[in-house]
């Protein structure tokens, strides 16, 4: 593929050294010195990646965002940002920026994150070039640009690993794209691509459906899933007493009841459900400091069902009670170390899960994910909200 970047900024030294690094790289890129010649560059070309210098001359970064967002709704987006503080790069993850690089930025982490950045607007064009080449019914709406959005988030999503967050997109993706036959639900072929060129989470998805490479050719079946039936399952695990889920003594149940109400074939393998509770608290664990607690609460607040991981690294939450005996030596050692800057807290997203990843998708479906922060900038705590949908 022929990727064309764009390069929007007015200071000479970054477009200095960008321009340096993608022509050793031998990549094709245009500059932009202002918002308005960006969008007009944009209108004549498709650009595989926009890289975005926030320090852009009388700007507003989230208007920036939003209006290349909406105008090249299938470019990549980094921005080159001097500003590491979280309260400044996390609303630009909320509107779907693929990553973020501090200026200065090292020649070894641009060309990271470049070629990271282009190997998604590859597969996405992929995704993109065999559904507009099958002109059946189905496909047809799959070509549908918002539609477009979607895969290309979900797939974002999944090359993070992002567990619990990618199974709900998943499913959502299978309800939005399929076919009604008989009792059953067919999904277009094209689907399968995105399971197939993901990463961690794709290779367990494709686990638990064990089936899935006999079925290139064919339609994956399973039932409607009901998103308050799942919505409903979470809220009735409530512990009554302390408000406080201990993931481990549930998780089996979870796993039997989420399956047995969304009708889905597994193949046998009921601990996808497990894994991705599991991953989503590991985030947690990867803000808090070896030996300290993580804690799961739910709770109903009308018509939505929220969700709250608690690190208790904090004093605020020192009183609040355990999940199991010896939470971090046996499943969060690996993971829960304290980390010492912005760019390790995002490296850790990175490698593994990526709640900030998982946002844009919850997004998408009404819900939300926010990291709260104590008076010293510590994350002690991250919320979901899962909207409950009323027939």
């Amino acid at each position: 593929m022929n990727h064309k970047i764009l390069f929007l900024g007015d200071e000479e030294v970054s477009i200095l050294i960008a321009g340096t690094i993608l022509e050793n790289l031998n990549l094709e890129y245009s500059v932009s010195r202002s918002m308005q010649e960006a969008l007009i560059s944009c209108r004549k070309e498709e650009y595989s990646l926009i890289l975005v210098d926030l320090n852009l001359a009388g700007s507003d970064s989230i208007q920036l965002i939003e209006y290349l967002s909406h105008q090249s709704a299938r470019s990549e987006i980094i921005v080159l940002t001097s500003d590491r503080s979280a309260r400044s790069i996390l609303p630009l993850l909320k509107l779907g920026i693929s990553d973020f690089i501090l200026k200065p930025f090292q020649k070894s982490d641009f060309i990271q994150k470049v070629k990271r950045a282009l190997s998604l607007a590859e597969n996405y064009s992929n995704i993109y070039r065999s559904e507009s080449d099958d002109h059946s019914a189905e496909s047809t709406a799959v070509c549908d640009n918002t539609y477009y959005r979607f895969v290309s988030h979900l797939h974002t999503i999944l090359n993070q690993g992002s567990g619990f967050g990618s199974m709900i997109s998943l499913i959502k993706l299978m309800q939005s794209s399929a076919i009604q036959d008989g009792d059953f639900i067919k999904l277009p072929a094209a689907f399968f691509p995105i399971l197939q060129q993901n990463a961690r989470t794709g290779e367990k998805i494709l686990g638990a459906l064990q089936e899935i490479h006999k079925l290139q050719t064919s339609a994956l079946e399973m039932r409607e899933f009901d998103w308050q039936e799942f919505t409903s399952m979470l809220a009735s695990l409530q512990e009554s007493n302390s408000g406080v889920l201990k993931i481990r003594a549930h998780i089996l149940e979870i796993d039997n009841k989420i399956l047995e109400n969304a009708g889905i074939f597994m193949y046998g393998n009921p601990s996808l459900i497990e894994t991705c509770f599991d991953e989503i608290i590991l985030n947690g664990a990867r803000f808090s400091k070896p030996g300290s607690q993580i804690t799961f609460a739910i709770s109903m607040l009308n018509d939505v069902i929220q969700v709250e991981i608690q690190n208790t690294v904090t004093e605020e939450h020192a009183k609040l009670p355990a999940m199991c005996k010896n939470p971090i030596e046996e499943a969060f050692e690996p993971f829960s170390r304290l980390t010492v800057s912005l760019m390790e807290e995002y490296s850790a997203m990175e490698s593994g899960l990526g709640l900030t990843k998982v946002r844009q998708v919850m997004i998408k479906h009404g819900g939300a994910i926010s990291l709260n922060f104590n008076v010293q900038d510590q994350i002690m705590s991250t919320t979901l909200q899962f909207p409950l949908f009323k027939n």
